[in-house]
C-alpha cells in the first residue's frame, strides 16, 4: 500500500498499523518518517511536472530510439513533371537496391509517388515513411510540421540552385505584353506552388498586375523545355517560363532562338529538390543515403536515374542553397491574401 496521506504513520502505510510505533530517531519536531514519505511522493511529483514543462516548451516533440529501415519506405513528392512514372520508379528502386545491397543484403524497398501534400506531412508524422523527396517550396511548408532532417539537394544544374527565366518575343515588354489581347503562357509544371510560378506572381503583384493565373489568358503545360520555348518562337504563345539552364542550352544548340527571343524577367536561385530522411533513422544508414547521393555517376543504375530526372548535380544540404526560397515563401504568403482580393477581372479569370 503507497502512502499517499502525511497524517499516516509509517506502520499505517505499510499495513503494521496494530504494532506498537517506534520513536523516530534523531528527527527534529514534527519531521517523522510519514513527512519524508511525502516529501519523496512531492519530489517525484516536481520532476513530472518539470518534464511536463520541458516538453511544453520543446513543441511536445519527442525522437523516438533510432533504428535502421531494412524495409526502406520513400516517397517522391510531386517531382514528375517529364517524367514517366512507371520509369521513374524502377529506376530510382534499382539505384537504392544497388547501392544498400551490398551494404546490406536483406534490404528491401517500399516506393511510392505522392501528389497530396498533406497526405506526405500526415504519413511522415505517424513515421510511416522513412524519407521523402520534395521541392524546395513543399520543404520550407512541411519541414516545421514533420520529424525529418534534410540530407542532399539534387539539381539539374551543377550548382545547387536554378533560376527561372519569363521568356518573351524580342520586341515584348511586359507593359506590350499586358495590353495583348492574347497572353497565352507555357510553362512546366501543373503544380500551382512551384517555386517558378510563385515568382512569377509576386513579380506581377509588385509591378500593380494580377496573378499569373489572370494575368494570362490561358496557360498551357509542357513536358520538356522545348515544349515551352518553341511555342513562343513560332507566334503561338506570347511567353514560357522555363529553367535558365534548359533555355541557355536551346539558345545555345540554335542561335536563332537567342536572336529572336529574349529574357523578360529572372528569377533568383530557388533549390530544386530536397532530399529528407526521418530524424530517428541511424547514423550509419544516413551517411549509405549521403554516399548514394554523392556518387550516382559511379553506377549504371545511377546514371540512369540522372538521366530520367535530368539531375546533373547532388550536395549536400545547406541552409544557405535555401535563402531565395524562404525568401519567396515569405513574400509570396505575405502577398497573396491581399493581392488576391484586388485582382482586376478586365484580364480575364479562367
Amino acid at each position: 500500500m503507497e502512502c499517499w496521506d502525511n497524517r499516516l504513520t509509517t506502520r499505517q502505510c505499510t499495513g503494521n498499523a496494530n504494532r506498537p510505533e517506534r520513536p523516530t530517531r534523531n528527527a527534529a519536531p514534527g519531521l517523522g518518517r510519514p513527512c519524508m514519505v511525502s516529501m519523496l511522493v512531492l519530489g517525484c511529483i516536481f520532476q513530472l511536472l518539470a518534464a511536463a514543462s520541458a516538453a511544453a516548451a520543446g513543441g511536445g516533440k519527442s525522437t523516438p530510439a533510432p533504428y535502421f529501415p531494412h524495409i526502406f519506405r520513400y516517397a517522391v513528392l510531386n517531382q514528375l513533371s517529364g517524367v514517366n512514372p512507371k520509369d521513374a520508379q524502377v529506376a530510382i528502386e534499382m539505384n537504392l537496391l544497388r547501392y544498400y545491397k551490398l551494404q546490406i543484403p536483406q534490404v528491401s524497398i517500399v516506393f511510392q509517388f505522392l501528389k497530396n501534400r498533406d497526405k506526405v506531412i500526415r504519413l511522415l508524422q505517424e513515421r510511416k515513411l522513412d524519407g521523402v523527396s520534395v521541392s524546395g517550396v513543399d520543404f520550407v511548408s512541411i519541414r516545421d510540421k514533420t520529424p525529418i532532417n534534410p540530407l542532399f539537394i539534387t539539381s539539374k544544374l551543377d550548382r545547387p540552385t536554378e533560376s527561372y527565366v519569363l521568356v518573351v518575343r524580342a520586341n515584348t515588354t511586359l507593359a506590350s505584353l499586358s495590353k495583348s489581347p492574347q497572353r497565352r503562357l507555357v510553362t512546366e509544371t501543373t503544380v500551382a506552388h512551384s517555386a517558378g510560378r510563385m515568382w512569377l506572381d509576386t513579380v506581377l503583384w509588385k509591378a500593380g498586375y494580377p496573378s499569373s493565373a489572370a494575368f494570362f489568358t490561358a496557360i498551357r503545360f509542357a513536358e520538356n523545355p522545348a515544349r515551352m520555348v518553341l511555342p513562343v518562337f513560332f507566334g503561338r504563345a506570347e511567353a514560357c517560363l522555363v529553367p535558365e539552364g534548359a533555355f541557355d542550352t536551346m539558345a545555345e544548340l540554335n542561335p536563332q532562338i537567342g536572336k529572336r527571343l529574349r529574357v523578360l524577367m529572372r528569377s533568383p536561385g530557388f533549390v530544386n529538390t530536397v532530399n529528407c530522411l526521418l530524424d530517428n533513422i541511424d547514423p550509419t544508414f544516413v551517411n549509405l543515403m549521403k554516399n548514394n547521393a554523392l556518387h550516382m555517376d559511379d553506377t549504371p543504375e545511377g546514371r540512369q536515374l540522372e538521366m530520367i530526372f535530368r539531375i546533373k548535380g547532388a550536395f549536400l544540404y545547406d541552409p544557405k542553397y535555401m535563402v531565395e526560397t524562404e525568401r519567396l515563401c515569405r513574400q509570396y504568403r505575405q502577398m497573396k491574401h491581399t493581392k488576391k482580393r484586388h485582382e482586376r477581372h478586365t484580364y480575364g479569370q479562367k
